[in-house]
């Protein structure tokens, strides 16, 4: 078993799962936001969500406590099956997060790419809007590049991502093996 006392853990999960779980917060503390060691949601795609959140963490933690970090969720694909803003409502999102909600802290975007893509055929088309929302964020917010994290590529794709900017990888998959596959 993992000792879990030095880690940072970062909560993925869908927008119900995570509206659920908040929900639940603000009745009786679960255990995902009292985590000790809870580091980020990487999940936030909605000022409703980001709204529950913030309000969740004022109850759960004193003022003396940092904020909740925090990534926006942006669906760079337009694949249904796939949470997050879209790429457009990106910006507008990241300033409601930004100038109203105290107790979350936002640090950067992400996305899941398109899994398998083939790249003989150039750069992968998620990662380069990615990108593009990012430098958008970035300019109406007089923020520095280095300032806004990226968080795009996975265990089938990180390298193509650090090279395309990425400063967030997700390789649970090399560090764990593939999850089961439900029945």
């Amino acid at each position: 078993m993992l000792r879990r006392t030095m880690a940072e853990f970062d909560i993925k999960a869908g927008l119900q799962q995570v509206l659920k779980r908040i929900d639940e917060v603000l009745l009786q503390r679960p255990k995902i936001l009292s985590l000790p060691n809870l580091h980020m949601i990487q999940t936030v795609d909605s000022e409703k969500l980001a709204t529950k959140l913030d309000a969740a963490w004022s109850k759960l933690k004193p003022d003396t406590e940092p904020p909740l970090r925090v990534l926006i969720q942006i669906n760079t694909s337009g694949e249904e099956a796939k949470s997050g803003i879209e790429t457009k409502e990106a910006p507008k999102l990241y300033q409601f997060i930004s100038k109203n909600l105290k107790h979350l802290q936002l640090v950067g975007i992400m996305t899941i790419g398109a899994f398998g893509f083939d790249y003989s055929t150039g750069p992968n088309p998620d990662f380069v809007s990615l990108m593009e929302v990012h430098r958008s964020i970035c300019e109406a917010n007089s923020l520095t590049p280095n300032s806004v994290l990226v968080s795009m590529g996975m265990s089938n794709d990180y390298d193509r991502a650090i090279e395309m900017g990425s400063t967030v990888v997700r390789v649970g998959s090399s560090i764990f093996g593939h999850r089961a596959v439900k029945a």
